[in-house]
């Protein structure tokens, strides 16, 4: 991103704060190593009707979802893989072998969250996990869907992008904080997330 791209970017949200944080978010990772981690959360409202709080934080999806048959298929995303299929066009990426360290997906009530940790993901790649395992979980594809594009590498096996407002990147941590790392996870389940 260059000089004139930060301009834009600023007078577009009007805001000398997002102008700040973007000029020390593009120096800060100028200097940072490789290894991070990456946690991320995909939150949707699974009921019939939409509730109106929140709703710009989280996808609907009128139809039940079979949280333990989106666990079962989404274990295959675990480990080192080539995640050529869950790029979303116009990825600029210069390799598609991603490690997604942890994934969990609860049910709380009418909230179903995925959850996922991994040392980068691609353009796009958490939300079309989303996106697949709503459709899993809804019945619309198979519970192999993973497995196939993994293998095939192809798009199209995959589900469609989830909506951006059910996504958060809730941190990233850099090599030598693994403590840290542990201590967020820790505070996470004591707030019951």
């Amino acid at each position: 991103m260059n000089q004139k791209d930060i301009v834009h970017f600023y007078y577009s949200f009007h805001s000398h704060q997002v102008l700040q944080n973007m000029y020390l978010y593009l120096n800060y990772n100028r200097i940072q190593p490789y290894n991070r981690y990456q946690y991320y959360s995909y939150r949707f409202y699974n009921d019939r009707q939409m509730c109106a709080l929140g709703r710009q934080y989280r996808a609907h999806v009128p139809v039940m979802m079979d949280t333990d048959r989106m666990r079962a298929s989404a274990l295959v995303l675990l480990g080192t893989h080539d995640f050529a299929a869950f790029a979303a066009s116009g990825s600029v990426a210069k390799t598609t072998v991603r490690t997604v360290h942890a994934l969990r997906i609860d049910r709380r009530g009418p909230e179903v969250t995925l959850w996922i940790l991994g040392n980068g993901f691609l353009y796009n790649m958490v939300r079309i996990i989303a996106g697949t395992l709503q459709e899993i979980g809804t019945g619309k594809r198979s519970g192999d869907a993973f497995q196939q594009a993994l293998s095939r590498k192809d798009r199209l096996l995959l589900g469609q992008t989830a909506p951006a407002q059910g996504l958060t990147l809730e941190a990233v941590f850099y090599e030598g904080e693994e403590e840290r790392l542990l201590e967020f996870f820790t505070q996470d389940e004591i707030k019951g997330r």
